[in-house]
């Protein structure tokens, strides 16, 4: 069908860009929502933004006083001092407060060539001093096809603009991996690591909302990793399964120590496809 061939082609722009993560801050691709409704940081004081510098990467969330889980795709190619989090905030570029990275922790396994386990933690200096923060709960299990699933980050409402100044949420649905796969066909292996959702009644995410956070019942079952394009209600997102990953994120939580190098990846267990 038509439409599958222009989101194939969109896709195989993003890979492009994506491919060539080293080589600056603006080649890093990020995705929007597009068609999203506003709401309050209140209602998700979990969620952060991520910042390099002056530039917003994505979105991410508090797993603890001072580890935030977001994709690798939003943080990979950057210096983790380079790296910030803003919370408690309804904006991504003001209030509340922002608190500097000190290390980051990709997962080992993770390829802009696969994006297979998109998945990175990020650990906030020892000396900052966060007000009480709301942890989000990790998901044990997938979530089943066809359940509406909460999508929150800071996205643009329209393709003219880069981000949203205020947090969007919108509603997904879960589908089959089958039927995502035939509609990316050869351009990505969908691995049962990963899951997929489509927006309901709205085109949904685009470039700018890498790591947005899909919630049902307060619980993150996946963080979103990529997206065919956002200019056809058809394309579905494809998200980070937590569950899959949950194992790990706990393991480097406990083993990992700031004044070592990041560790080696040999020693963390990783997941299977």
């Amino acid at each position: 069908a038509m439409w599958r061939t222009l989101v194939i082609s969109l896709l195989c722009v993003f890979l492009l860009v994506s491919g060539l993560y080293g080589s600056g801050e603006n080649s890093h691709v990020q995705l929007d929502i597009v068609g999203g409704n506003a709401t309050s940081i209140w209602l998700h004081p979990y969620q952060v933004s991520v910042w390099s510098g002056r530039g917003y990467r994505g979105s991410g969330a508090f797993l603890s006083q001072k580890w935030i889980i977001t994709t690798a795709s939003v943080v990979a190619g950057f210096e983790a001092l380079s790296l910030s989090v803003r919370c408690h905030s309804s904006s991504a570029v003001s209030g509340g407060q922002q608190y500097q990275v000190s290390s980051m922790v990709i997962h080992p396994r993770f390829s802009f060539n696969t994006m297979l386990h998109d998945v990175a933690l990020l650990l906030l200096w020892r000396d900052d001093i966060l007000r009480p923060v709301r942890y989000v709960k990790l998901a044990r299990y997938p979530l089943p096809e066809n359940t509406t699933a909460l999508l929150t980050g800071w996205g643009s409402t329209s393709n003219r603009t880069k981000m949203s100044d205020i947090l969007q949420e919108i509603w997904e649905r879960t589908l089959p991996l089958s039927f995502c796969q035939e509609v990316y066909n050869q351009s990505f292996r969908i691995s049962y690591s990963q899951f997929c959702s489509q927006a309901i009644n709205a085109y949904g995410p685009c470039w700018g909302d890498t790591g947005d956070l899909l919630m049902v019942n307060n619980t993150l079952y996946g963080l979103l990793s990529w997206n065919g394009g956002c200019f056809f209600k058809a394309a579905p997102s494809i998200f980070t399964q937590i569950s899959s990953v949950r194992h790990w994120i706990f393991q480097v939580m406990k083993n990992y120590h700031p004044r070592q190098n990041s560790p080696d990846p040999l020693t963390l267990p990783t997941t299977s496809d």
